[in-house]
């Protein structure tokens, strides 16, 4: 069960929090302090607020004890285990243990239902899904070593790397599934042509414990193993963009940009899909990404082009055709 409202009365004094965060500013106005001190005094203020807000939020919703006996939606008993469960959660504000009454058939074997991480939606890792993105945003610029430093210099929240690795590839698992149920545009709100676009792109792997050195010297026809190729697709519709040659000279030949012409406005691409599939196999083959990548493309542009009279255009790796 939730805790009772009444509770808030016991709640920490966040407002006492808030008169430390005025007389911080109060006195850094008084004594002359620089910009960049106070701005980080005010951050680390608060994430500590949001500390104690959060752990409050967590204490208001109780154990989760919904009684001795549990009838599940699929119509099966679950009884209250005998004693209480923890959990370990990690966020941005740091780590919590949460304290849950659970269900199952007895002590020692698998919980059924926990109502207290169901009633929250709490990930399956410990770690929360806001701290799980903003750890894969950065990942996706840097490597998974220097993301877990940035975390711990902005929120002094320490993630080990082999977790970023482990949440990168359960979300990885997603987005398959994702790509093929999103929604394409209606036909009456499609541009005028379809462009399909597709470019390749050599990506640098990082050796593996277990391979062979590389050699100090290659030979002729040696390669260096390094990379990996990668295809990226793209799909999308978009309404013709009429330009006389001089237009077209002029954006090739002059020295800065044009300011934009207010009457002319270029068209916008309308449902633009990207993917990209990089080769498994060890000498890079194409073969594999390409298939898959100019298959989607072939199967999206069957999807969404149904009367098979509208103009495609195609570009490889920057040549129109």
């Amino acid at each position: 069960m939730i805790a009772h409202h009444a509770e808030l009365a016991n709640a920490p004094d966040l407002l006492s929090l808030t008169t430390t965060l005025l007389d911080l500013i109060r006195h850094a106005a008084q004594h002359g302090r620089t910009a960049h001190e106070v701005e980080r005094d005010l951050f680390h203020q608060l994430l500590a607020l949001g500390r104690q807000a959060f752990a409050w939020f967590l204490k208001l919703q109780g154990t989760g004890d919904l009684g001795p006996h549990l009838t599940l939606p699929d119509g099966s008993d679950a009884q209250r285990l005998e004693q209480t469960h923890t959990r370990d959660y990690r966020t941005i504000f740091g780590a919590f243990t949460i304290e849950r009454n659970c269900y199952g058939s007895r002590e020692g074997q698998a919980m059924t239902y926990v109502p207290v991480d169901n009633r929250l939606q709490l990930p399956e890792s410990d770690y929360s899904y806001l701290l799980q993105q903003w750890g894969q945003v950065l990942a996706v610029e840097s490597a998974f070593g220097r993301v877990a430093d940035t975390l711990e210099e902005i929120l002094k929240v320490k993630q080990p790397v082999d977790s970023l690795e482990r949440i990168n590839r359960n979300m990885a698992a997603a987005v398959e599934p994702f790509r093929e149920q999103r929604p394409v545009p209606e036909p009456k709100d499609e541009g005028e042509v379809f462009v399909v676009s597709a470019d390749g792109k050599g990506i640098v792997m990082r050796r593996n414990a277990d391979d062979p050195k590389p050699k100090a010297h290659r030979n002729k026809g040696d390669k260096a193993n390094k990379k990996r190729m990668a295809i990226v697709g793209a799909i999308y519709s978009v309404d013709r963009h009429v330009r006389t040659a001089e237009d077209v000279t002029a954006a090739l030949f002059r020295d800065a940009p044009a300011p934009p012409d207010k009457n002319t406005k270029r068209p916008e691409p309308v449902g633009k899909h990207v993917w990209g599939r990089m080769s498994r196999a060890k000498d890079g083959s194409l073969g594999e990404p390409i298939d898959a990548v100019f298959g989607w493309q072939a199967k999206e542009l069957a999807r969404r082009n149904t009367s098979g009279t509208k103009d495609v255009v195609c570009v490889m790796d920057g040549q129109e055709g």
